[in-house]
């Protein structure tokens, strides 16, 4: 599980190379993208609403890359991207949402938490 901020693109200004929405204080983000496992994607999200985790759904910036999942994926690795919505990356002046630093760290545990209690240990989507 790789667990990085995203950039927050609800401002005035439209993102750069935007493609999904990010919210602060919506909480961490789970993508739809090529580097996130479609079997851990929805383990987390199950886990997120089982909980009453708050988490937001968004299309990644990127379609895949961005963190180091790419790299992991072809070592064979499940991944899934945990993001933290954030505005002025790269900056002095990073701004996070302590709600969503506190769902991505909840959302953490559920998800290690399904993760155990799983009886198949495969990751390959459609086998159980």
């Amino acid at each position: 599980i790789i667990l990085d901020v995203d950039y927050a693109t609800d401002t005035l200004t439209p993102h750069e190379n935007q493609m999904g929405v990010l919210n602060l204080g919506k909480g961490a983000a789970l993508h739809i993208k090529a580097d996130n496992n479609s079997v851990l994607r929805k383990l987390a999200v199950e886990s997120a609403e089982n909980m009453d985790i708050m988490y937001q759904q968004s299309l990644g910036r990127f379609i895949y890359g961005g963190t180091d999942a790419s790299v992991m994926q072809l070592s064979g690795t499940a991944t899934l991207n945990v993001s933290i919505p954030c505005r002025y990356i790269h900056s002095p002046i990073e701004i996070c949402h302590k709600a969503d630093v506190e769902s991505a760290v909840n959302l953490l545990i559920a998800t290690i938490e399904s993760i155990g209690k799983r009886k198949s240990q495969t990751f390959i989507p459609g086998i159980d």
